[in-house]
């Protein structure tokens, strides 16, 4: 399961700085349109290249295993962040990566597609696990087709939940929080 530590600046000037442990879960929803008005809003990187993700990256087949991990650890930081517990990754055109934070389902604007990509740089047979993260990367989105993952960390100090109240998968996830004060 997946550790993520996020580090920050508190409120007030003080120089405490809290480390937040996460157990970060992706869990497959489908393959979804998406159009020039963009189903997720947020995003628009390459997974598949140099960090810069330059105009040479795009189309340039799957992604890194390296970038697509701290994508996702960094969407979940983003999660945390913001007081959520979920958020959305979605992979298009084989690596051309969106996100979203909270519950809403901006994935489902322009409709589903199903459980296969088709076209272009698609993959339904991918298998990329991510170390430190439970869950597994099989269907990369081909043109317009957004393969979306439902990504999860638990909240500190509830009792469990599944990790989408429509799962049928039988998987929990439990909250961990640890708070650390430098001086």
């Amino acid at each position: 399961l997946g550790q993520l530590k996020l580090f920050g600046e508190a409120s007030k000037g003080a120089h405490e700085k809290a480390a937040i442990g996460h157990h970060v879960s992706i869990r497959f929803v489908g393959v979804w349109k998406d159009s020039e008005s963009r189903a997720v809003p947020g995003g628009d990187t390459w997974v598949n290249g140099p960090r810069s993700f330059g105009a040479a990256c795009h189309g340039d087949g799957a992604p890194n295993r390296d970038i697509l991990k701290t994508t996702v650890m960094e969407l979940a930081s983003r999660i945390a962040a913001e007081g959520q517990r979920e958020g959305y990754i979605a992979l298009q055109f084989g690596s051309q990566c969106w996100r979203s934070v909270g519950p809403t389902k901006h994935h489902e604007r322009h409709g589903r597609i199903g459980d296969q990509a088709s076209g272009q740089n698609s993959n339904n047979d991918f298998g990329m696990k991510l170390e430190e993260i439970d869950g597994v990367f099989n269907v990369l989105g081909g043109p317009w087709q957004n393969a979306v993952y439902h990504i999860t960390i638990p909240a500190a100090g509830l009792p469990p939940k599944p990790a989408c109240a429509d799962s049928t998968d039988g998987f929990v996830d439990y909250a961990r929080l640890t708070i650390s004060t430098t001086g």
